[in-house]
């Protein structure tokens, strides 16, 4: 008898590894979104930043703002899908060959695309969501170049809802509200001083975070100003280090940027990235803090009307 029942629970775990493992499998797969600069679903505006000036890196990140098209105008122009496309740290390259039969099986099309979309910007009335609304190296993108199809080594995705409400109103998380009163990082740096709370922004040194970040987290405009005869706005994002020190910060996503409206975002930093990879690429740590305070970013050159 004793025989026979671990002989049937032999058999369970083993029918339960068998099942476990394709998940495992499936949940790890990268997929990968093809732009089409043709695509009559979208339009593109993509920048180059140089990272030699932030992060002390000679290499550059490139960033590709997507702006769906809808059958209605009114939805239009509210909604931002970024790409940042970061380098590998070794190689200093952003962008390798590949071949499209290769990934066909694991490609996204653009409807798949804005499916993640409406759960990431809490669109769906009957959505399940949770934190994590920004993905590293989950969606991979490839571009055409040349004649040449070329894949991304490291490609953040994230996505903005583009809303302009008076401070009354509260803005969620993945929000560009312009029309927001500008705080400054040092501003609510002092806040927590005078609570005797830990600053959230500084807590990747800390090893832990009591940052309430499903209710606090937020991007706050920072300053308005002009780039050229351009009206840009400058933001940063609310929100700690909490992951643990073998991990990608990922939710942090681009913590500071700069927007345009009809250009997208032109410019920002990717402290999640670079922290990650400080040892092999000497980061200067005093001065990364400096750029936290003073919301230092790289901002695309050559900006015009």
């Amino acid at each position: 008898m004793e025989i026979l029942e671990r002989n049937a629970l032999i058999k369970s775990a083993i029918i339960f590894i068998c099942f476990l493992v394709p998940i495992c499998f499936c949940e790890a797969q990268v997929k990968y979104f093809v732009l089409d600069e043709e695509h009559s679903s979208y339009n593109i505006k993509s920048y180059t930043l140089d990272t030699k000036d932030l992060y002390a890196l000679d290499s550059h990140v490139e960033i590709l703002n997507i702006f769906p098209i809808y059958n209605t105008d009114a939805r239009n122009d509210r909604e931002i899908i970024l790409f940042s496309a970061l380098p590998d740290v070794s190689t200093m390259k952003l962008w390798e060959k590949i071949d499209l039969s290769e990934i066909d099986v694991d490609t996204i099309s653009f409807k798949d695309l804005l499916a993640i979309k409406q759960l990431s910007l809490y669109e769906l009335y009957s959505g399940t969501y949770n934190e994590h609304n920004k993905f590293f190296n989950k969606y991979k993108l490839v571009v055409k170049r040349n004649g040449e199809y070329y894949v991304a080594y490291n490609t953040l995705l994230q996505f903005y809802a583009l809303r302009d409400k008076p401070d009354m109103f509260n803005s969620a998380w993945g929000t560009i509200n312009k029309d927001q009163t500008p705080v400054t990082v040092k501003s609510v740096a002092e806040y927590y001083k005078s609570i005797k709370c830990d600053f959230p922004l500084l807590s990747y040194s800390d090893g832990y975070s009591t940052f309430d970040r499903l209710r606090d987290r937020k991007e706050f405009l920072s300053k308005k100003f002009k780039i050229g005869s351009l009206n840009a706005y400058q933001f940063w994002s609310l929100t700690d280090w909490h992951m643990p020190s073998h991990a990608y910060e990922v939710d942090r996503g681009i913590d500071r940027f700069i927007y345009i409206p009809e250009k997208g975002i032109v410019g920002g930093s990717f402290d999640f990235y670079f922290y990650h990879h400080r040892k092999s690429i000497n980061l200067n740590m005093r001065k990364f803090k400096e750029n936290i305070y003073s919301e230092r970013v790289m901002i695309a050159n050559g900006l015009t009307d």
